[in-house]
Parts: structure tokens; C-alpha cells; sequence
């Protein structure tokens, strides 16, 4: 994720080369709003009384640094475990002339970066919302609202609804949010959060043909170093999983799909018309319950994970990017990280499953399986080919027997990371279809939407 945001910026070029996992910049869990409190409430807590912000931060610029960390961390400003919190990600910066920024647009409609000439791997896993959705209880799901991720990149405002009952028609068809539709709802997240954003990320890659840090939402950069930059982007097929297993049933009885929806919308009035379009594309006509979980679960992963990493992907290739690389990890064996870590028993590769036959971890310790080294060396070496080279795989090898194949503007190539290691097509094809049409359908409310005109 750094990465990415990192290749966006306008800062100078740091990377020969990249790789993109756990999340492209493009998903809608990536920035949040700005948020002018924070500086007045350490100021707070370090007892003075600012009397605007201006004050508070000229006030703060003379208190030792790690006072200032040390308080932040205190209110609870910095806890990772809550990506709402204001220190935990990027916002998109006010532009003021003489002041370094990071980030003053959206990723999506950053138009020139360093991303030319950068060779780029970008990629997920084939399950990455359990780790989330698996934790829920059932209520969850039975109330499972779309509209809650959906409103984190979109505003319909009065369309809402026929938004949502696009995207519910997909995932669940005429069901009702339930526990028993929690796969396809984890799917839905899994989609819209990491899976549709990764495949926009590398298309937007090859667009920029891969300093402010970042003066647009990422979505929005026009021109940045990702021209010439070779990159990797992917995923895991099962993202959702680690936060949705854990769930009780109440979670899925109750799950409102705005609550990520609202995310990267603003629907307005259209909100429950968008919500229902979601609804029905993950869960039918069926109310919203545990028995729903595996829908639920995949619409979090399709939101936040699968669509964002294929809009980068996408937004890589506009900018321009010298190849872009897609991966798909789905092997499930004794190192995945958080099925472990978890205890979770679910399909796929969860979010950051695959850091486990990347690292050694203390959780990991004992011996290794010979299919779990088969991986360790073989996503070791493509990862290790790729620093040195370029190139994941400059030759082929009993080790690598597949030609990692770059995506272009009209292909979808990618390598499925498995017991076996093969180059597939368009991952989760019908998710990225529908949210390809509902991205295109509701564009204009998107929280971060910028006329292609401007």
C-alpha cells in the first residue's frame, strides 16, 4: 500500500521496481477525510488551549516529537486496528503553494508519476475478506448493509438505492442478508475493498506509463513516476475472511452494506437505489443473515480489496507503467499467516495469508511441510527475480515452470498462486464485471470523482 501511494507522489523516485499487495491506493479504505481535530486535541492533552488550528499545530512545532507520539498514541489516534482513526492513513491535501505535500488528489485521477518505466507486480489473494467477516457474528450478517462500504467511494444521494440493489442482485440475488450468505457477502468486500481496486490500480499503471507526496485522491493522479516502472500488483483470493470468520451471527443478521459502501459514495437520496442493485448482485431477495456469511464476506472483499487492486492495476497501465504484473494467491497451507494466527478455517488465502512463506515469523515456527516450501521458494525467487531484474520470471525453470505474462489495455492475464502456479484470466470475473458497470454507472458520485475534462 505504501508503495503504491509512494509511486503516486510527488516526491522523488525511490523504487526500480515495485510490488503491490494487501491493497491498492484506488480501494476505498486507502484515505480517509481530513480531519482537523486531531491537532487540537493533542494540544489538549498536552494542556494548552489553542484557539484555532493554526495555533494548535504553531504550538505543537515546539513540543518534543516523542511527546507528541507518545500523546497521540494515548487518545488512541494511531490504533491500526481502526482504519477510521485519523493518523492511520492519508487524506487529500488542500494544495498551498511553498508547502510539501504528500497527496493532493485522489489516486484515481493522478495523471504523471513515477510509475513510467517502473516494472510493477501488483496483485491479491483469492479470499481477502475472512479474516474480518470469519470473526463476525451472525447478527452481522443478517443485517449486513452493502451500502456501508459502497458509501466509502460512491455519493448517490437519491440513486442510492438502485446502486445497492445492483450490487445486492449480484451478490445474493432476491435473498435477504443472512449468516447463511456470508461467503457471498465476504466476496462483495473482498471485491469492492481490494480485488476491483487492484485490477483499476494496474490499468491505471499502464495509463501513467509508471512531488506534493500526493496532491490528488490516487484515483485521480494524472501524471506521476509510475511511467517506465515496472510493478506487481495482486491480492489473495479470500481477503475478507480474517475480520468476517470472527464474527457472530448478528454481525450477517443485521449487515448493512453502506457501511462500506458509504466508504467511496455519497448517494444522497440515491443511496437505497444503489444498495439494492449491490444486494441483489451478492445476496438475491434474501434478508441479510449468518447463513449469508460467504456472500456477505465476498462483497467486502470484492469492495475493498479485489475491484480496488484491478482499478489500480488499470490506473497503472494509463499512467503509463513499463509492465505491470497481476498475481492471485490462493494456496492454503501450514504458514498461512492469519488462518493460523486465527485459527480460521476457511476457503483460499485470506489478507496477508501469503506473508508467510515470504518471512519467518515466530508463529511460524516448526517444520516445514514440503509443498510449504515449494512455495516459500517459489514466490521467494519470483519476488527476488523481480528486485533484480524486472522481471518475475526472466526464464522459466522447474522452479517457475510459467511465463509471468504483464496485463495490457485490453487483457487480463494473471498468475494463480497454488499447489501449482499457472497464468489464469480476469480473476473473479463476474464481481469485476459488475463493479466495472456500477463504478461506470455511478461515477459521478464518487467521493473523489474529477471530470475527465479537468
Amino acid at each position: 500500500m505504501s508503495v503504491n501511494l509512494h509511486l503516486l507522489s510527488n516526491y522523488e523516485s525511490l523504487f526500480h521496481q515495485a510490488i503491490i499487495q494487501s491493497g491498492p491506493a484506488v480501494s476505498p479504505w486507502m484515505t480517509r477525510d481530513v480531519n482537523n481535530t486531531v491537532p487540537l486535541s493533542l494540544a489538549e492533552a498536552l494542556e494548552y488551549n489553542a484557539e484555532s488550528v493554526a495555533d494548535a499545530l504553531n504550538y505543537l512545532s515546539t513540543v518534543d516529537p516523542h511527546v507528541i507520539v507518545k500523546t497521540a498514541a494515548e487518545l488512541k489516534l494511531t490504533e491500526t486496528d481502526n482504519a477510521d482513526n485519523p493518523l492511520t492513513l492519508p487524506c487529500i491535501e488542500i494544495y498551498t503553494e511553498g508547502v510539501e505535500h504528500f497527496m493532493t488528489e485522489h489516486p484515481k485521477n493522478i495523471k504523471s508519476t513515477k510509475v513510467a518505466k517502473t516494472p510493477v507486480i501488483i496483485g491479491n489473494n483469492n479470499n481477502e475478506m475472512p479474516f474480518e467477516y470469519a470473526l463476525q457474528k451472525d447478527e452481522f450478517f443478517e443485517k449486513y448493509d452493502f451500502n456501508n462500504l459502497i458509501s466509502k467511494d460512491f455519493e448517490f444521494g437519491d440513486n442510492l438505492e438502485y446502486a445497492l440493489e445492483d450490487i445486492r442482485h449480484f451478490y445474493i440475488g432476491d435473498e435477504k442478508t443472512s449468516v447463511h450468505l456470508q461467503d457471498q457477502i465476504t466476496d462483495f468486500a473482498s471485491d469492492f475493498l481490494i480485488n476491483h481496486p487492484t485490477q483499476r490500480m494496474a490499468e491505471r499503471f499502464l495509463e501513467l506509463g509508471v512531488e506534493h507526496f500526493m496532491t490528488e485522491h490516487p484515483k485521480n493522479i494524472k501524471s506521476t513516476k509510475v511511467a517506465k516502472t515496472p510493478l506487481i500488483i495482486g491480492n489473495n483470493n479470500n481477503e475478507m475472511p480474517f475480520e468476517y470468520a470472527l464474527q457472530k451471527d448478528e454481525f450477517f443478521e443485521k449487515y448493512d452494506f453502506n457501511n462500506l459502501i458509504s466508504k467511496d459514495f455519497e448517494f444522497g437520496d440515491n443511496l437505497e437505489y444503489a444498495l439494492e442493485d449491490i444486494r441483489h448482485f451478492y445476496i438475491g431477495d434474501e434478508k441479510t443473515s449468518v447463513h449469508l456469511q460467504d456472500q456477505i464476506t465476498d462483497f467486502a472483499s470484492d469492495f475493498l480489496i479485489n475491484h480496488p487492486t484491478q482499478r489500480m492495476a488499470e490506473r497503472f497501465l494509463e499512467l503509463g507503467a513499463k509492465a505491470v504484473y497481476r498475481y492471485i494467491f490462493s494456496y492454503s497451507g501450514d504458514r498461512n499467516l492469519l488462518k493460523k494466527a486465527y485459527n480460521l478455517d476457511v476457503r483460499g488465502a485470506i489478507h496477508a495469508d501469503e506473508l508467510g512463506y515470504l518471512f519467518d515469523m515466530e508463529i511460524l515456527r516448526g517444520d516445514i511441510s514440503p509443498e510449504d516450501q515449494l512455495m516459500i521458494d517459489r514466490l521467494t525467487t519470483l519476488w527476488t527475480n523481480f528486485a533484480k531484474y524486472g522481471n518475475p520470471t526472466p526464464e522459466t525453470s522447474d522452479l517457475l515452470p510459467e511465463k509471468w505474462v504483464p496485463i495490457t489495455k485490453t487483457t487480463q492475464p494473471y498468475l494463480s498462486l497454488d499447489a501449482d502456479i499457472t497464468m489464469a484470466a480476469r480473476p473473479f470475473q463476474e464481481a469485476m464485471a459488475f463493479w466495472d458497470v456500477f463504478y461506470k454507472l455511478h461515477e459521478t458520485q464518487h467521493k473523489y470523482y474529477q471530470d475527465s475534462e479537468e
